[in-house]
């Protein structure tokens, strides 16, 4: 119940800063870095370590496997994601944005039932990766021509996929947390390396950037520091 509590108010609250940094791009792509720092330091320090454990080949498949499931899911959500938004104002509900971003968060929300310290790191990588998200989403349904009921209707089920994703982890077999968590891992992977390694303008080397990605990494190292 707790860990469906914090994935829930993960959303919420980015959509409430959404709501009021609606049209404040640094704010937004601010959060969007530090929260990908974060996924990638994740992955690098605790998922990746303890999925490759046992030494199975086919875990890196997986892994790729939840990169394809992404790339497949972008092509409904334009890359909300990782801070894209390339729709012009809303005048009804966008059912392949939705659809996307709700497999995108049931996904996610497997891998997190588990009591083992490495399941607790992943609750909070999904949950800060959750806030700008739900931010840009919040932004872009709020500055539609949707009402706030339907804008909030779709704000709240989005912020139970993940916990209907934890509850259904706990139907599957043991055995399959390993694949669950690789295919969250490359989802991970493929969010945060494009909004880390997008070209600069120019190609230049953006200082506030980097500080944005040492920030999240360095969240990340203390979330499981004091984890385990």
């Amino acid at each position: 119940m707790e860990n469906n509590i914090i994935l829930i108010l993960s959303v919420l609250v980015g959509s409430f800063l959404g709501y009021f940094f609606k049209n404040n791009q640094k704010i937004n792509q601010a959060i969007l870095v530090l929260s990908a720092g974060f996924l990638l330091a994740i992955c690098l320090f605790e998922i990746f370590p303890s999925i490759f454990h046992e030494h199975s080949h086919t875990t890196g498949l997986y892994v790729l496997i939840g990169v394809i499931i992404q790339i497949i899911l972008e092509s409904l959500t334009k890359g909300v994601e990782h801070g894209h938004m390339h729709f012009k104002q809303l005048k009804s509900i966008p059912i392949p944005l939705i659809l996307g971003l709700f497999v995108h968060a049931f996904l996610e929300g497997i891998p997190t039932n588990h009591a083992h310290e490495h399941h607790k790191v992943m609750l909070w990588a999904i949950s800060i990766h959750n806030l700008p998200i739900a931010m840009m989403l919040s932004s872009q349904l709020f500055n539609s021509q949707l009402s706030n009921k339907q804008s909030w209707f779709i704000i709240i089920l989005f912020s139970l996929m993940s916990p209907i994703g934890n509850l259904f982890g706990t139907i599957i077999p043991v055995e399959y947390f390993t694949i669950s968590s690789a295919i969250v891992a490359g989802i991970f992977l493929h969010i945060s390396s494009l909004i880390i390694f997008e070209s600069n303008e120019n190609h230049k080397l953006n200082f506030q950037k980097l500080l944005y990605v040492i920030i999240g990494v360095t969240l990340a190292w203390l979330s499981i520091a004091f984890t385990h």
